[in-house]
């Protein structure tokens, strides 16, 4: 039982951020330490005892509590937004289109002088 324990908190300070604490006033910092105890609450709650049910249920393997937490990490926001019914792919372009476009500006760059089409032109420094 103990070893189950120790991987719960090992989950919560390695994929969770529960020991960043960021800078901030005392009640920013309390407002982060409870949504990230909530979120926590929430997945061990709902999430993590649902997968476990419905896996036994199936006969497949147990779920890895470290990998499902890594898992939850990397794709939280996939998961929230796919959860609230938004278009990943629309969403994807919309951000795309707005944040990683060239700026517009007087002098041409990289893409449009033609260079960008076989990979970078070397030139030697004398040049």
């Amino acid at each position: 039982m103990r070893w189950r324990i120790e991987t719960i908190f090992k989950a919560w300070k390695s994929y969770f951020a529960l020991t960043e604490v960021p800078a901030g006033s005392k009640s920013q910092v309390e407002a982060l330490i409870y949504a990230k105890l909530i979120f926590i609450t929430l997945f061990q709650a709902c999430f993590w005892q649902r997968w476990l049910a419905d896996l036994d249920a199936q006969g497949r393997p147990a779920l890895s509590l470290l990998k499902v937490a890594q898992a939850v990490e990397k794709y939280l926001l996939v998961l929230v937004l796919s959860h609230l019914g938004v278009d990943l792919a629309l969403a994807w372009e919309q951000l795309l289109n707005t944040h990683c476009r060239y700026e517009r500006r007087r002098r041409r760059h990289y893409m449009q002088d033609g260079q960008g089409k076989g990979g970078p032109v070397l030139r030697s420094k004398g040049k």
